[in-house]
C-alpha cells in the first residue's frame, strides 16, 4: 500500500522535463561511495512535495513501502546505464534503503558549504560567495525553467525581488532588523510562469533590499514566500552551515518550480491557483495498492474515477510533453 499514489508523476516530469539530466550535469557533490547526487536530489523533492518539512521525514518516505518499491522500479529507468553499473560498487554492504538516511542527506548538503566561507560576524550584512556546488542547483534550476518557457511562451517578463525572513535558533545565525535570529534570502519572482527565477541565500543581519521589477510590480512576492516556508520546506534550516542551509533552500525552489510545472502544463488551468494542501490531498496523496503482474508494477488506485482520470491524463500529457512543444 502507497499512501503517495500520485508523487510517481513528478518522478515521470522530472525526466521528461530535462531535469534529471541537468541534474546529472550540473550537481557533482557526492563522493566515489553512497548515494549518487541525482539520488539526493530528488529525495528532497519528494520530501518537500510529500508535505515533509525537515531530514527527519525522510522516513516518511522510506516507511511507505509502496512508494518505495515503485521508486525502486522507475529508479531503473532514471539512471543512465553507467549510474546503474556504479550503483553496486558504490556500497561495501547491499543498500538496505530506498531513500537516503536523514544522517546521510545532511552529510551530503554539507558538502555544499564552501571550506573557505567566512564565518558570519554579529553587527555585520553577511553575503557568502555562492559556491560551485550551489551554482550547480542553480543551473539545474535554470533548465527547468527553459523547460517551463518554451511550453509556455511569454513576451513579457514581470519579476519581483524581494526578502523574506526565516526565523531560525541556529548558533552561527544572525539577527535581523526585528531582532530575532534569521536568515533572508532575497527572491526573484517571475509572474507570467508562476516560478522563482533566482534566489540569494543570506543571512539576517543583511538589509532587506529594494524591490525592482520590469513594466510592474506583480505583488505576489509575500503570498510566494508563505507557500515556500509554510506549504513547502522552507520555513526550517537543517544546519548550522549556511551553504548547506543555501542547498536546502535552492532545492526547495526546485520542488517548488516543478509542482508549477505540473500544475501549469500538465493539469491544467483548474489546478494552476491550487495551494499544496490541494495538491496532496487530490493528487499526491491519494491511497492506492502497489501490485506485480508479468514483471510490471501497478498502481491500483483506491480513489475514485475522477482521480484515475486525472493520472491518467497526467501521463499522456507528460509523454507529449516531453516530445516537444507542439508546432
Amino acid at each position: 500500500m502507497t499512501s503517495l499514489a500520485g508523487l510517481p508523476l513528478y518522478l515521470e516530469l522530472v525526466q521528461s522535463s530535462g531535469l534529471a539530466a541537468a541534474i546529472r550535469q550540473h550537481v557533482q557533490v557526492v563522493g566515489r561511495q553512497g548515494w549518487l547526487d541525482i539520488q539526493m536530489v530528488l529525495a528532497v523533492i519528494f520530501l518537500n512535495l510529500a508535505d515533509g518539512d525537515c531530514l527527519a521525514d525522510l522516513e516518511r518516505l522510506e516507511q511507505d513501502s509502496g512508494f518505495a518499491a515503485v521508486l525502486q522500479a522507475i529508479e531503473r529507468d532514471l539512471l543512465s546505464r553507467g549510474e546503474r553499473r556504479l550503483l553496486a560498487s558504490r556500497w561495501r554492504r547491499e543498500r538496505e534503503r530506498t531513500v537516503p538516511s536523514p544522517a546521510a542527506l545532511s552529510a551530503w548538503l554539507e558538502r555544499f558549504h564552501g571550506p573557505a566561507v567566512p564565518k558570519a560576524v554579529a553587527g555585520t550584512a553577511f553575503i557568502p560567495a555562492v559556491t560551485e556546488a550551489v551554482q550547480g542547483m542553480c543551473r539545474a534550476n535554470q533548465a527547468l525553467l527553459d523547460f517551463m518557457l518554451r511550453h509556455q511562451p511569454a513576451a513579457v517578463a514581470t519579476l519581483d525581488m524581494d526578502a523574506t525572513l526565516i526565523e531560525t535558533h541556529k548558533r552561527d545565525a544572525l539577527h535581523c532588523s526585528k531582532g530575532f535570529k534569521a536568515y533572508q534570502p532575497l527572491n526573484c519572482w517571475w509572474a507570467e510562469q508562476g516560478a522563482m527565477l533566482y534566489s540569494e541565500f543570506r543571512n539576517g543581519s543583511c538589509p532587506p533590499g529594494t524591490s525592482r521589477w520590469l513594466r510592474a510590480r506583480c505583488g505576489e512576492s509575500e503570498e510566494v514566500h508563505s507557500v515556500m516556508k509554510s506549504d513547502l520546506a522552507g520555513g526550517q534550516m537543517p544546519s548550522g552551515l549556511i551553504g548547506a542551509n543555501a542547498a536546502w533552500w535552492a532545492l526547495m525552489l526546485v520542488a517548488h518550480n516543478l509542482n508549477t510545472a505540473m500544475k501549469r502544463l500538465v493539469l491544467g488551468k483548474e489546478w494552476t491557483t491550487k495551494r499544496m494542501k490541494a495538491l496532496r490531498l487530490r493528487l499526491i496523496g491519494l491511497p492506492g495498492r502497489v501490485v506485480r503482474h508479468a514483471r510490471t508494477l501497478i498502481i491500483r488506485l483506491g480513489a475514485g474515477a475522477e482521480a484515475l482520470a486525472t493520472i491518467v491524463n497526467a501521463r499522456q500529457t507528460i509523454r507529449a510533453l516531453a516530445c516537444g512543444p507542439a508546432g
